[in-house]
């Protein structure tokens, strides 16, 4: 009767409003309580970046969750509308491209990680440089192909980032007719006009290290226009040096003879250079900073030749003077990285992987501001940690976990890591405790400890954290994976308090459980498949496989016993590495899913990707049924297979209250990266073929008819707030609320069948 009453009245003072009536009744469904039914289940999530975290200095970290860099390469361009060029970063070690844009601060710029434009760029491996080469104010791309260089042209519009494939081999007239123009994929080259006559030229190593070969842009010579790519090899030993098998030994005045040349090619011991060629004294003569794969320094060769024939007389290996260079093989880069107007030169490892643990990856961005000018550069050490000292970047293979350690209602944040070398070949990981100084629907991550339980004197590495309750005594415990020397192995570190309570971990080993078949990049998955009360596991392992093993034993003695090599008949992809496995119920319907994390080394996107199995059997034996497109696509506005880091490894809670866990991903790049669950939650669509989800919304959300429908969307005052917008059946239609208020929404919805009305509440 109350809520009669409340309908009678709400009439009674539209009419005298002079509403119409479909508007009037549009609140009747709202009041009488007419809503749609549980919707499909289908597993999805949405890059976040909103959830701030707090250093241990009490700073907000700008990029928290842009994954952590390892060996970066640094190029800027204009990835948005608006005139200042932006920052790309691709990380070599992860194949990862990370986008910043030129935010807007204290009357100056600021670098803000915005991944909405990583799904832009085609898939990079080993180098890229961003060099407008037909001078149309716009920089094109050249990246690392089989056998060379392929070269996309940016044809962007609008603010729209756009390549467009010009060659997918560049090639090079030779004495021997047109080759392609070789860079191996160890090597980073140099892209630019050398000799000043407008066109972009490029230079490169020789495939091992000791020579640099010239190839001349024939654009002006022959069409008097700089604007294509017309190369020629024109000399085998550029500058006229060589370097030896010895890191830091140079000849000079050499006269690229088959003597000089043979010498090079019975060397190997430096197969692969990075070069980067920048005026460093005003005289117009490019001079040449060059590494060797196995060597530390970044040397300065001088050049006193002339633009016509280049002549290297002179080296230093304290470059530069303000702080020398000294990690292995390093790369420099040479743009402005201040907003002052004047490029300044970074330098990062030019690496895909820790060779011997001598690199320090939270530290591997070096970065020299510039107080001269750009042909003249006074070089001023300011950081060796450029954008790190920004996100979360803990060095590199950080593995993540959720869990209410302090019990005050919200989950906390763990991150395991490979560790951080010792100067002796050895990697000594800890674990970092980030405590959640938010609540259970908003979190905010604040940096409590970098040695959780002090687990750094156990000087082991590739530390990865699981809580769970291993003994069912209903409190949570610690299980932590790690190497220490050759042995990998799970100490379990049992909770001495009740649940409920604050955790006190055992300060000792309560259990030490090893099989000679672990190793410290495998990654498992705590699930109990056969419900007799203790924990089985799945095994994700470094060739893709994922391998299902039961406790025959029991939590207190545990015996895995391998029960199926190839669960849910993985690999899915022959090409995909590196799979780390997770069970939970990610759409809220009460059914186990795995999710499982992998690294593809093949086709592009390369990277990571994340494939999820919705609804799984416990049948160790059955196959499921993969859905790859998990990651929303803002560029394509729809769920799609985005590049993520190599080497992830996931972990699940539910940071915002919703009921439905969002995915954490550790990276290989020592950050961690958040992805919201907008999973649609439910078992089914509705009985009028209509779905809708995820409801509530805090952003998109998403609709599906089984007809050809048309949709308009209204508030509870019976204002529309968007116009009808066509649908065809069975295809999603995404309606972005994020500039909404909170609160109740109508939607009708008309087709052949006649018009239905759902209602949808925005909730943040």
């Amino acid at each position: 009767m109350h809520r009669f009453y409340i309908i009678v009245f709400y009439l009674f003072n539209k009419i005298s409003a002079g509403f119409n009536l479909y508007t009037l009744l549009i609140p009747i469904f709202f009041f009488l309580g007419f809503s749609s039914r549980a919707i499909s289940q289908t597993i999805r999530f949405q890059l976040d970046t909103s959830i701030p975290v707090v250093n241990s200095e009490s700073d907000t970290l700008l990029n928290a969750w842009a994954g952590g860099i390892n060996s970066p390469q640094y190029n800027r361009i204009k990835l948005n509308n608006d005139p200042i060029e932006d920052l790309v970063v691709f990380d070599r070690a992860t194949y990862k491209v990370h986008t910043f844009i030129a935010e807007p601060h204290n009357n100056s710029y600021r670098w803000k990680y915005a991944p909405y434009y990583e799904t832009q760029f085609p898939g990079i491996r080993n180098w890229m440089l961003l060099v407008d080469y037909d001078h149309d104010g716009q920089r094109d791309l050249f990246t690392y192909t089989e056998f060379g260089v392929q070269v996309f042209r940016n044809t962007s519009a609008n603010g729209q980032l756009n390549w467009t494939l010009v060659t997918d081999l560049l090639m090079t007239e030779s004495s021997s007719g047109e080759i392609n123009l070789s860079v191996l994929g160890t090597d980073i080259p140099v892209i630019l006009d050398i000799d000043n006559d407008g066109d972009v030229d490029l230079i490169a190593g020789d495939g091992i290290g000791h020579v640099v070969y010239y190839y001349q842009n024939q654009s002006m010579e022959r069409t008097g226009s700089p604007n294509s790519l017309d190369f020629k090899t024109i000399s085998r030993c550029w500058g006229a040096f060589r370097s030896t098998e010895v890191c830091g030994q140079f000849t000079f005045d050499i006269t690229c003879g088959d003597e000089d040349l043979r010498f090079s090619s019975q060397k190997v011991e430096h197969a692969g250079t990075a070069l980067l060629a920048l005026d460093l004294n005003n005289d117009g003569l490019k001079e040449l900073l060059f590494s060797a794969v196995s060597c530390y320094p970044l040397y300065q060769l001088t050049n006193t030749g002339t633009l016509q024939k280049a002549q290297m007389s002179s080296f230093t290996s304290s470059f530069p003077a303000s702080r020398p260079i000294s990690f292995l093989f390093p790369a420099a880069f040479y743009e402005d990285l201040n907003f002052d107007g004047v490029k300044d030169l970074i330098a990062a490892p030019n690496v895909e992987a820790n060779s011997g643990n001598l690199q320090n990856f939270n530290h591997s961005s070096w970065r020299y501001t510039n107080t001269g000018t750009d042909s003249n550069p006074t070089l001023i050490f300011s950081e060796d940690n450029f954008l790190q000292n920004t996100m979360i970047d803990l060095g590199e293979m950080t593995s993540p976990a959720l869990s209410d350690y302090d019990a005050d209602g919200d989950l906390d944040l763990f991150i395991g890591n490979a560790g951080t070398p010792d100067g002796n070949g050895k990697l000594l990981g800890s674990i970092y405790l980030y405590e959640n100084i938010g609540s259970k629907t908003q979190a905010i991550f604040q940096l409590k400890t970098s040695d959780y339980q002090t687990l750094s004197s156990l000087k082991s590495s590739n530390l990865k954290p699981f809580f769970l309750d291993w003994n069912r005594d209903g409190a949570t415990d610690l299980v932590l994976m790690n190497t220490a020397s050759t042995q990998t192995a799970f100490n379990i570190y049992l909770n001495q308090t009740t649940a409920g309570k604050p955790y006190q971990l055992s300060s000792e080993i309560s259990q030490v459980i090893s099989f000679s078949l672990l190793q410290s990049d495998y990654v498992p998955c705590f699930y109990d498949f056969d419900g007799d009360g203790d924990w089985d596991m799945l095994l994700g392992k470094s060739l893709g496989e994922l391998e299902y093993y039961q406790n025959t034993g029991s939590n207190s003695s545990p015996v895995f016993t391998i029960k199926n090599f190839a669960f849910a008949q993985n690999p899915l992809d022959i090409f995909d590495r590196s799979e780390a496995p997770l069970i939970t119920d990610w759409d809220g319907d009460g059914k186990p899913d795995l999710l499982s994390a992998y690294r593809n080394v093949s086709s592009a996107p390369y990277g990571g990707r994340i494939v999820a199995f919705p609804s799984i059997s416990t049948n160790d034996d059955a196959t499921f049924t993969p859905q790859a497109n998990t990651i929303f696509n803002q560029f394509l506005n729809e769920y799609d297979t985005i590049p993520l880091p190599a080497y992830i490894t996931p972990a699940a809670g539910d940071l915002n209250g919703d009921g439905l866990p969002e995915l954490v991903l550790g990276t290989g790049g020592g950050g961690v990266l958040i992805l919201k669950n907008t999973s649609i939650k439910g078992d089914g669509k509705s009985d009028d073929g209509i779905r809708l989800g995820p409801n509530p919304v805090s952003d998109i959300v998403y609709i599906t008819t089984e007809k050809d429908s048309e949709v308009s969307v209204y508030n509870l005052l019976g204002k529309r707030l968007m116009d009808k917008k066509k649908t065809q059946a069975n295809a999603e239609l995404p309606i972005n609320v994020n500039s909404w208020a909170t609160g109740m929404y109508i939607l009708k919805i008309t087709n052949s069948d006649g018009t239905k009305v759902r209602k949808m509440i925005v909730a943040r």
